[in-house]
């Protein structure tokens, strides 16, 4: 009877050992999905913050001299920043330095520094000089 005893204990120990070796992989695995998946979140925000700004100055250079657009360019707490960059497009980069950039039809522009983010702005064409400010 005692040798039944022991032997059941030892298949316990192994059973448990097997269901904290698999918790402990799927464990891992999920810590690995969630950083992908973050990182995927992140690279969005940045392609739909500049994917916004360049549909309205696009938008404005093709409507012409005199042409106004004015949006609210919400963003999100993730963009740390949205510029030009050259030769002709929108950047947009996250506080964890992923960047997404959308090209632009003009390098005609007097954009400087950062584009305003979490308001209304106004893109305008003035004689073909498209120029963002304030709403």
């Amino acid at each position: 009877m005692g040798r039944n005893a022991g032997q059941i204990s030892a298949e316990l120990m192994i059973t448990v050992s097997a269901m904290v070796l698999l918790l402990l992989v799927m464990s891992i695995v999920n810590g690995t999905l969630q950083s992908t998946w973050n990182g995927q979140k992140e690279r969005l925000e940045a392609s739909t913050a500049a994917n916004q700004v360049a549909l309205a100055i696009n938008r404005a250079v093709a409507g012409g001299g005199g042409t106004q657009i004015k949006f609210n360019n919400y963003v999100g707490g993730g963009i740390m920043n949205i510029t030009i960059a050259p030769p002709r497009a929108v950047s947009a980069v996250t506080w964890n330095n992923i960047s997404s950039s959308t090209p632009i039809i003009t390098n005609n522009t007097n954009i400087t520094g950062g584009i305003l983010m979490n308001q209304e702005i106004v893109v305008r064409n003035d004689g073909g000089v498209i120029t963002i400010a304030a709403g």
